[in-house]
């Protein structure tokens, strides 16, 4: 009895701390919300010369998935980067949302894998939104 009931509790703390960590964002307006349309064989970067740190929430409104990437370069501005190297750090099926974070000076990269219909996404950002936004061509 005395091994369940410790069991339930921990369960429960671990609940109530997940539940305190999906909170940051769910109970609180984002700082920066935007329908996001990527054109095909493109991709978005948001961020990568901020100095905080920030969540994003990524819905897929459209018909094609979108793979996200992001580089380990945070905190080092300018030249003097650690890696540029992207690394898949997810994707985000049609209809789907999934939350990422960044460090600060980290871009997220949003990668359309269609090379003929857009990607259309709703962004949702809390933390540092003094990002730069811009788009590139997929490279192969």
């Amino acid at each position: 009895m005395t091994r369940t009931r410790c069991a339930t509790l921990s369960l429960c703390a671990c609940t109530l701390a997940l539940a305190a960590c999906t909170a940051t964002n769910t109970n609180r307006t984002p700082d920066l919300t935007s329908g996001l349309t990527i054109p095909a064989g493109e991709t978005f970067n948001l961020g990568g010369e901020q100095r905080g740190d920030y969540n994003a929430e990524i819905t897929n409104k459209g018909s094609v998935a979108v793979e996200l990437y992001s580089t380990n370069s945070g905190q080092n501005f300018g030249e003097d980067r650690l890696s540029d190297t992207p690394v898949l750090i997810g994707t985000v099926e049609p209809g789907a949302w999934e939350r990422f974070s960044a460090g600060a000076g980290t871009p997220l990269l949003l990668k359309n894998t269609s090379d003929t219909v857009d990607a259309k996404l709703k962004v949702e950002v809390w933390g540092d939104t003094n990002l730069s936004m811009f788009y590139t061509d997929n490279e192969d």
